[in-house]
């Protein structure tokens, strides 16, 4: 965590701070404030780049060239009296005239590199003291692209709502410097007086840096040419507004930016491209990097499309103001490339600590209604809603420095409809937040804020058993960092069968058995191979067997009106090329093609789960440590998130195009939902010796199916 030292001060102290700095950093030039005013000088930056062997940063991501600053004051009184002082919304832009109504009072001064000062004087009939004011600083709004500059946007915001849901315009390629930037403040402005403070600007962009590490022994040419990099599925705009990770989901994305070249100087290596904050949540369109070369001996092309993704499989987001450097090392031979990323602040502030640090949020009072003596965990303030009839309620007290505002997020189950959400916008709906009640200390002065919650607990009663997580974040308004958190869980039985949980890898969590499947004790039968499917044959499935002498099938291809009607419980044989169980021409295809792609029950998964896509199971290859093979036992193994849990998948075989059966036993086919535009479906292939691949075959064949959650 970043700290930054506030200094909030008169203006004869002012100088007593800053006097011996004058020199390096140039002195602030501020004129005492006026009745209804209070001016504000900021040190706006205040960046320190970060550099080590393998990333430094230049000027151009530290400079700012043009200064927004929103400005929301709060009433001071009763609105009903007529001493009511109400607060308002201000904007202040360094590109206006200085001294104007939208100006400011000095010109943006450059102190150093990425160090600038400016005043701004604050308007506003009353400065409310408890509530302080609220400030957001936008950096480097005005461009001179017309297709990205904010200027004319930003003038035109009303209130500090509005400001608070607006983005940047629309990006078809990689973001360019000046890079936009911001800061947000909460300060205790007071009438006629003139405050100092320091504020650090985030960048709003997430830098990636591309670079081809030689890993073969000296003397030896390189074998890689890298050639592009390109991102696909990038967020298209940003939120100016500092955002919660549910909202950055919201965001569109587009299909990608333009290739980016290497430089001819550094031809292995492609600094600097820009992106887009993304959660890149598995449920979402995660942003992906498509590298491009060719191996220099045999001039073999190489096009891997990379996950964001860590050593362990787990998804990394896109952190603003954050640098990614992936690097691509060759395997030693020319079949395939490994990648890791290395993630480290793009850039970071002064540390020092804040003058008075506030008491942390702390949640006090506990009850439930009715009582709870075995799902409340005080420890990690955790509680379990397995099975929990509906109307359980939590009451708790906040007490501190300052009021509270809260936050609630679904997690797994993201639109919370296992525990009865119609919108996932109205789940904190679940929370009552009482009015504040305030104590002033008559020795210290000192004001406490007491706030009552009381909390509906979520039940999945009657509704899908799937796992969720409803995270209660309760928060001080004066910093959202000071924050106290209730977690209400839930991992039920998979599918109804008692005893078998789903199990989390790389962060989401899959089914424990086959479909069809009701147990982990191997062996070959039904219930722990599950049965297979033809891909997008929602009613048909089979089971994989030793012998060759299967009288379920049926020459192809055909409709969809047979495959559905006359041939329902026959295997659709095709061994001919183009290879598929359905006529090419069948006005049902483009349907059939999206069948497993859709999230609500478009499959042969229950409810509350899904096929996964080709990239998610692309994330079992990549394992850390990799999967075990185990012929004896006819399954794969992967280890889970969690220790001592694993991730068990049978070795079904499969059914081929002609409809016989193949190493069962042996190696296992697993179907994803991605269909390609060259007929083929997506598909997880597990061997012996630890061989494991995802690929693209055709959907006569007959595979199992794992599913995820939704």
């Amino acid at each position: 965590m970043k700290h930054f030292k506030i200094f909030i001060t008169i203006l004869t102290l002012f100088f007593t701070v800053f006097a011996c700095s004058e020199a390096e950093d140039g002195p602030f030039v501020i004129e005492p404030a006026g009745d209804g005013t209070a001016l504000l000088t900021m040190r706006i930056g205040d960046i320190r780049t970060r550099a080590d062997n393998n990333f430094t940063a230049d000027s151009t991501e530290k400079e700012i060239k043009s200064l927004a600053c929103f400005v929301q004051t709060y009433g001071v009184g009763d609105p009903d009296s007529p001493d009511y002082k109400p607060g308002g919304f201000n904007k202040y832009f360094s590109t206006e005239a200085v001294k104007s109504e939208m100006g400011m009072e000095s010109n943006l001064t450059r102190q150093s590199e990425g160090v600038y000062d400016v005043t701004i004087a604050v308007h506003s009939e009353g400065f409310n003291e408890d509530k302080g004011t609220d400030m957001l600083f936008i950096a480097n709004y005005q461009h001179t692209d017309p297709a990205i500059d904010l200027t004319d946007e930003l003038k035109a915001l009303e209130s500090w709502e509005e400001l608070q849901t607006m983005v940047t315009q629309k990006a078809t390629q990689s973001p360019t410097a000046p890079l936009l930037m911001y800061a947000r403040k909460n300060l205790v402005l007071v009438e006629g007086k003139t405050q100092i403070s320091t504020a650090e600007m985030k960048r709003m962009a997430v830098r990636l840096d591309v670079e081809y590490v030689e890993d073969l022994l000296p003397g030896e040419t390189k074998k890689f040419n890298l050639t592009s990099v390109q991102l696909l599925n990038p967020k298209e705009r940003s939120f100016l507004f500092p955002h919660k990770e549910d909202e950055v989901d919201e965001i569109d994305v587009a299909t990608s930016f333009p290739e980016v070249t290497p430089d001819t100087k550094t031809p292995d290596l492609i600094r600097k491209i820009y992106l887009y904050p993304a959660s890149n949540r598995n449920d979402t369109q995660p942003t992906r990097i498509r590298i491009k070369g060719t191996y220099r001996d045999t001039n073999l092309p190489i096009d891997k499309i990379i996950d964001f993704v860590d050593d362990t499989g787990t998804s990394l987001p896109l952190v603003e103001n954050t640098h990614y450097s992936l690097q691509i090392s060759p395997a030693g031979d020319n079949e395939e490339l490994n990648w890791k990323f290395t993630v480290a602040d793009w850039s970071e502030g002064r540390k020092v600590e804040v003058a008075s640090p506030q008491e942390p949020v702390v949640l006090k009072n506990i009850t439930f209604t009715p009582a709870q003596t075995t799902r409340w965990d005080a420890a990690k303030r955790s509680f379990n809603i397995d099975g929990l009839a509906e109307g359980a309620e939590m009451k708790f007290a906040v007490e501190g420095y300052s009021p509270t505002t809260f936050d609630v997020l679904a997690l797994y189950n993201r639109n919370a409809s296992s525990v009865g959400i119609t919108d996932p916008a109205n789940l904190s709906a679940i929370v009552t937040q009482e009015a504040t009640v305030t104590k002033v200390d008559p020795a210290t002065q000192k004001t406490t804020f007491t706030q009552n919650y009381t909390v509906a607990i979520p039940s999945q009663e009657g509704r899908e058993q799937v796992p969720i997580e409803v995270k209660l974040y309760i928060r001080s308004a004066a910093n959202y960092n000071n924050a106290d958190s209730v977690v209400f869980t839930s991992l039920p039985d998979y599918n109804g069968i008692a005893g078998l949980k789903p199990v989390k890898f790389a962060g989401q969590y899959w089914a424990p058995v086959n479909v069809g499947a009701t147990n982990l004790t191997s062996g070959d039968n039904l219930a722990f191979m599950g049965y297979v499917y033809q891909w997008g044959r929602n009613d048909f499935r089979s089971e994989t067997q030793m012998s060759y002498d299967h009288t379920d099938v049926e020459r192809g291809p055909v409709s969809y009106a047979q495959a559905t009607g006359v041939f329902i419980n026959k295997f659709i044989k095709n061994p001919d090329e183009p290879r598929d169980w359905l006529i090419s021409e069948d006005a049902y295809k483009p349907t059939r093609d999206l069948l497993w792609s859709k999230n609500v029950n478009d499959s042969p998964c229950p409810k509350g789960w899904r096929v996964p896509r080709v990239d998610e199971l692309e994330k079992l290859v990549h394992a850390n440590p990799l999967g075990i093979a185990d012929l004896s036992e006819m399954k794969y193994t992967i280890q889970a998130d969690e220790a001592g849990k694993e991730l068990i998948l049978p070795l079904a075989g499969y059914r081929g195009n002609n409809g016989e059966s193949n190493q069962r036993g042996v190696t296992g086919y697993y179907w994803s939902s991605s269909f390609s535009a060259n007929n083929n479906a997506g598909y997880l292939y597990l061997g012996t010796h630890a061989i494991i691949r995802t690929d693209y075959i055709s959907p006569v064949v007959g595979a199992s199916l794992r599913c995820i959650q939704e």
